[in-house]
């Protein structure tokens, strides 16, 4: 499992794409984002991640109030909740 640090940058969808053509081999633990709430809501449904962390508070409180009610992906925020998906046992 991975997680994926500024994963709506231009590296992180790069990441997400490579992840995305070895689904076999490869999951998505965690994903994090500064603010960009769109970008990171159409990455959950494409992933799945276990968490999605966003810096910003009030995007995070977006992001939950828009997540899909069948989705089961965490909202954490903060500097903790990165951490805590980078560091992860369940993250290689």
């Amino acid at each position: 499992m991975v997680s994926v640090l500024g994963s709506t940058g231009s590296i992180g969808i790069s990441t997400l794409d490579v992840i995305g053509q070895h689904p076999q081999r490869l999951g998505v633990y965690g994903l994090a984002a500064a603010s960009s709430v769109d970008l990171m809501l159409e990455q959950i449904s494409v992933h799945c991640p276990r968490f999605a962390v966003m810096m910003q508070e009030s995007a995070a409180q977006e992001l939950e109030s828009r997540l899909p009610a069948d989705c089961d992906t965490q909202i954490l925020q903060g500097e903790g909740a990165l951490a805590k998906i980078a560091s992860d046992d369940d993250v290689d």
